[in-house]
């Protein structure tokens, strides 16, 4: 992948490349379990019962449409821009066989199960990608639908998510009630399948006729490019081993394991395009409740829209000190986020720019995971970032308090930043690792394992050459007044 690099200079005026990788303070760390649902409709997969699919036949005999391998950076819509995103791990293909009701209706062959309800499956392949995330426009659906995404090609069928109508229709009245403009606010992202081949069926109860299901399939996105493209619209594949050497293993620093708990990867669709960040759950001063507020970086989400599109992974580390296997309490939520309150950099130099979003996530929280401390209080000692860097396993840096900034977007990729006392940023110069590409969102924290900011960008290099700027959570918190939310019991 090709990447720009820019030399700083530490001086008044430093120049950074935005890399997308990138806690009065609150209750201690707290240990989520898994039975309080938040978000209304939303429900966690684990909570969903019944994960097989409803047809004998399975996916057997379901209608194909196979994509092909892509050939050009144009066929995936990259981008209109000189240089990608540098946290992009997939791009939007279009479905023209499914691109309307219409067609999807031509598709679908609706079996009459024993049951008295009805199914109907499709698959898709684009061939070369590692995973799928499929695009569901929706006119009708009704809230008792059941739609199960799989991995045709898995013989064991492990791989099968089951998302309901009604969380669906919960996901995009949040979208329309927030931005009625967005087009893609009535766009339903589905989760990750792992695979080039996803496959959908539809199941619908007794009493409910498929023709109260009308939808449209225009879009998926094709996870990780492989070699048939250049270099230069490569994407680095988001697994073990991808970043920096220099990184140091989470799992290695057993002082860190419980905050550590906090922090979760992230994977989210714009308009076809996949990212990854990296965000923490954070806690609050209700003691009565264990709500997951989840705060990360404007630049990663910004949207309500984008917000439900969100997944998040728990517990992608190392199983023992680096190691390459993957932990066993690993698990992923797809059930997408409500947006509380963002704000981001814009082209004025001002000192109440940010780069934060405070989003409150769907579902039941995932198990084992905690509720991160936070501080109002800026911190001038050593600091420690927790992150996922190029959406390898969780990594851990070492580092001091630097100097408070203003910072301000200047084009393309890039911002300024100058020195202010009252600037809504701080820079944590490196002593050991570092931060790259899908580390932005991720945690500042204290000695006393208290978030104090999140990351915005950096130079990417390790140790005493490397250093970061983050969005200061003390500047967040008064900007979007967010202990209404953090900070109260109502």
């Amino acid at each position: 992948m090709k990447t720009k690099r820019l030399v700083f200079f530490f001086s008044a005026l430093i120049t950074f490349l935005f890399i997308h990788h990138a806690f009065a303070g609150s209750t201690p760390i707290v240990v989520m379990d898994a039975e309080e649902v938040v978000g209304g409709a939303a429900q966690s997969y684990e909570d969903r019962q019944d994960l097989s699919l409803k047809s004998p036949q399975g996916m057997t005999g379901a209608p194909s449409i196979l994509l092909g391998a892509m050939q050009t950076a144009s066929e995936g819509q990259l981008t209109t821009d000189s240089e990608l995103p540098e946290n992009q791990i997939g791009v939007a293909r279009q479905i023209s066989q499914l691109q309307s009701m219409s067609l999807v209706d031509d598709t679908l062959v609706w079996e009459l199960l024993d049951d008295g309800g009805h199914a109907a499956a499709v698959q898709i392949q684009s061939s070369g990608a590692s995973a799928l995330r499929l695009g569901i426009k929706v006119d009708m659906l009704p809230a008792r639908a059941e739609l199960r995404f799989v991995n045709p090609q898995d013989p064991a069928g492990e791989q099968i998510e089951l998302v309901t109508g009604e969380h669906i229709l919960f996901l995009l009245k949040l979208n329309q009630d927030a931005e009625p403009n967005n087009p893609d606010a009535d766009i339903y992202w589905s989760p990750m399948i792992n695979g080039d081949t996803i496959g959908l069926e539809i199941y619908l109860p007794k009493d409910v006729e498929p023709n109260n299901c009308r939808i449209s399939m225009p879009m998926l996105s094709h996870v990780n490019i492989t070699s048939a493209l250049s270099d230069e619209w490569s994407f680095f594949s988001q697994a073990y081993g991808d970043s920096m050497a220099c990184h140091n293993d989470l799992t290695c620093y057993t002082s860190w394991a419980n905050i550590a708990r906090a922090v979760a990867g992230m994977v989210y669709t714009k308009s076809g395009g996949t990212y990854i960040c990296t965000g923490t759950q954070l806690n609050d001063a209700d003691t009565s409740t264990q709500k997951p507020w989840f705060i990360t970086a404007n630049h990663c989400i910004s949207t309500q829209t984008v917000a439900s599109t969100l997944i998040t992974k728990w517990y992608y580390q190392s199983s023992s000190c680096d190691s390459s296997a993957l932990h066993p309490s690993y698990n992923v939520k797809s059930d997408g986020a409500q947006l509380y309150w963002t704000k981001g950099r814009n082209t004025s130099q001002s000192d109440d720019n940010q780069d934060s979003t405070l989003l409150l996530l769907n579902g039941s929280p995932s198990p084992g995971s905690a509720l991160a401390g936070w501080t109002t209080a800026d911190n001038t000692s050593t600091q420690t970032g927790i992150h996922h860097p190029r959406g390898d396993y969780k990594k851990i840096s070492f580092g001091g308090w630097g100097d408070n900034w203003k910072c301000w977007d200047t084009g393309g990729s890039n911002f300024s930043c100058s020195k202010s006392s009252t600037g809504g940023f701080v820079m944590s110069t490196w002593t050991s690792g570092a931060t790259e590409p899908g580390s932005s969102g991720s945690g500042l924290f204290d000695p006393n394992t208290r978030l104090t900011g999140m990351l915005s960008g950096g130079n990417g290099q390790c140790g005493p050459d490397g250093y970061s700027i983050y969005a200061r959570f003390k500047s967040s918190y008064t900007a979007g007044n967010l202990g209404q939310w953090l900070n109260t019991s109502g």
